[in-house]
């Protein structure tokens, strides 16, 4: 699927850049200074916030900022459908119907009491798109940023059911994508040596709690025994919502779990270290710094070493205390990873604020010296960029547990 081919209304305007801080940029601006930088650091951040209050944004726009949790400020998806509904002035007190067709209509059901923290990124951009198509009524403008960092493939009819829906009302949607974005062709594999490593787990549950389902007992997930031998770098994928990044979390001991989940490989055995997909919000608008020393001062300078082994291919950045770029905060995190000597290296879509070209070679880099320090890849997307990239790939899927009307749960499935 292409932007140009796919959407060719005149009422759909597409501008593309080549970086993340050049797309923030251009959509902040059209947002009038709404959206606060957090890639710029923490001062900065602040100084944005305190003048969000006099920012004017045009009352007819509707938005979806890149990372889409930041347009969502209720607790639930209910909430959040039930918000939209009375701005948009459908009903003075939101019909119940009317919720759930709109959650319906864009795969939501089951998630209506869902917290909105607790939703995978697919689930969250789906319940954003939802929110924008039912402020069509009350909108005249639609602007959204890098729509296809979060939606796999077999959804994207939801995002052209949404821009359906404003070009019936002939108004203007404006895309800020990346370069490259939008693009479903595979990329060329790059011809690593693969590395074996295996995946083990046995009796593997876990429960997530209200902070999952609100006003609901608690879900019960689990995962058959299993022994994977794999080959790095390895591909997790799937759709949205399937527990990919939970599995990930799991195998990196993020969250606490019954079992054992567990990758053996050269590099020890154990857990994991995990690379987020939003990964500003686990810099916590630290320097670059700061971040080296975060595992102490026992690791600092092995991350400074791999920090500038992993921007081989451009010029690393001398001064640890500005501000980082997106690229550079990845790659920061990534080196305090490795500097741990962990037992797998996890990447959650890592192309996410990037364009095809530069994910392309951040991930090429990072596997390279991974692999030079005995340490597997995992990569997790629903894109099918790097199915030529992987040596092995894992599908994951989950299927609902059976239940006695009082417990939700389901069962997640890895296979090759």
């Amino acid at each position: 699927m292409a932007f140009g081919s796919a959407f060719p209304s005149p009422n759909v305007r597409i501008t593309c850049y080549g970086t993340y801080e050049a797309r923030e940029e251009a959509f902040r601006e059209r947002l009038g200074a709404l959206v606060p930088r957090m890639h710029l650091g923490a001062g900065t951040f602040w100084q944005d916030i305190n003048r969000i209050g006099f920012a004017r944004v045009p009352a007819d726009t509707a938005w979806i900022t890149s990372n889409p949790a930041d347009c969502l400020a209720f607790g639930t998806a209910r909430q959040v459908l039930a918000g939209a509904l009375a701005k948009a002035g459908m009903a003075g007190e939101p019909a119940p119907d009317g919720i759930r067709a709109t959650a319906l209509a864009f795969g939501l059901q089951t998630q209506l009491d869902q917290p909105v923290a607790s939703l995978s990124g697919g689930e969250t951009v789906k319940l954003a798109l939802a929110k924008a198509h039912v402020a069509a009524a009350a909108s005249r403008h639609l602007v959204i940023a890098s729509p296809f960092s979060w939606l796999s493939g077999d959804n994207d009819a939801l995002f052209v059911k949404l821009l359906d829906r404003y070009a019936g009302l002939g108004q203007q949607v404006e895309v800020f994508a990346l370069d490259g974005e939008d693009c479903r062709k595979p990329m060329a594999g790059f011809g690593a040596a693969p590395l074996a490593f295996d995946l083990v787990t046995d009796r593997l549950s876990l429960t997530l709690g209200p902070s999952f389902v609100l006003s609901a007992s608690p879900a019960r997930v689990t995962v058959p025994p299993l022994r994977l031998n794999l080959d790095s770098p390895c591909l997790l994928t799937g759709s949205n919502g399937q527990g990919k990044s939970l599995m990930a979390k799991v195998i990196c001991g993020a969250i606490p779990c019954r079992g054992q989940a567990a990758i053996r490989s050269g590099a020890g055995r154990g857990a994991a270290r995990l690379l987020f997909q939003d990964v500003l919000h686990q810099g916590l608008m630290r320097s670059l710094g700061d971040i080296a020393r975060s595992l102490g001062p026992q690791y600092s300078d092995r991350a400074w070493e791999i920090y500038t082994d992993l921007c081989a291919t451009r010029d690393a950045n001398p001064d640890l205390q500005s501000p980082a770029t997106l690229l550079g905060l990845k790659q920061m995190l990534t080196a305090v990873r490795l500097a741990a000597s962990p037992a797998a290296l996890v990447l959650d879509e890592p192309d996410w604020g990037l364009s095809r070209s530069a994910a392309l070679a951040l991930v090429q880099r990072i596997i390279e010296v991974a692999h030079g320090l005995a340490v597997p890849v995992l990569m997790i997307s629903h894109k099918p960029w790097w199915s030529l990239v992987a040596a092995s790939q894992i599908r994951v899927s989950r299927t609902p547990l059976a239940t006695d009307g009082r417990n939700a749960g389901f069962e997640i499935f890895l296979e090759r």
